[in-house]
């Protein structure tokens, strides 16, 4: 799984971030013989919702071409079923973590399957992940590292308060279910304690 758009490991450009980003594009090589399908997980690491093992879904995609070898740019091959993220949208969502001391890791997870996957557009990743039990013949990730710049996040109106060592945040998240326990929302706009330095 290899990208021209930014390094394994390295820095994402604002070119693929946040809400209208581009999503990039990416060729896949090297599948085991039998792969007829790809799917790809698009996930932010750095974060834990309610407590649990669940983090920010960003992305998903399935049914992609074996024959296509990749995903153009800006779009996906014919075929191919983009599934609904955490804003409950059938689209890419490019990372979009708030000014901070951190990055975070924004990992792409690419499955070779070895069939078709029967799921409709409004799944997500539950039903993703148990659609694909027993036909994943492989699986590669590639992963970027983001941050919103401090002159970006003001000019968004978005910048970080910090208070006794707890950093609050404003994310809007329109329409976007109650996925965190440190959030208080109105009107779409999500508040989040996070403690400095700690995990997310």
């Amino acid at each position: 799984m290899t990208t021209d758009a930014f390094p394994d490991g390295g820095i994402v450009p604002q070119k693929f971030a946040g809400r209208g980003g581009v999503q990039p594009g990416f060729k896949f090589a090297n599948a085991p013989e039998g792969t007829m399908s790809y799917a790809i997980i698009f996930h932010d690491i750095d974060v834990s919702l309610k407590g649990s093992t669940g983090d920010v879904l960003h992305w998903i995609v399935w049914n992609i071409p074996a024959s296509a070898a990749g995903i153009p740019e800006g779009s996906v091959p014919a075929g191919s079923v983009v599934g609904r993220g955490i804003t409950g949208q059938n689209q890419y969502f490019g990372p979009g973590a708030p000014a901070g001391p951190r990055y975070h890791h924004y990992v792409f997870e690419l499955y070779a399957l070895s069939a078709n996957l029967d799921l409709p557009p409004t799944a997500g990743r539950e039903e993703l992940l148990k659609a694909m039990e027993g036909k994943i013949v492989a699986k590669a990730a590639y992963v970027g590292r983001f941050r919103t710049e401090a002159a970006q996040c003001v000019e968004r109106g978005v910048a970080p308060l910090t208070n006794f060592g707890i950093e609050l945040r404003r994310e809007v998240f329109p329409g976007a279910p109650d996925h965190d326990a440190g959030k208080r929302s109105a009107g779409g706009v999500a508040i989040r304690r996070h403690r400095l330095g700690g995990t997310r």
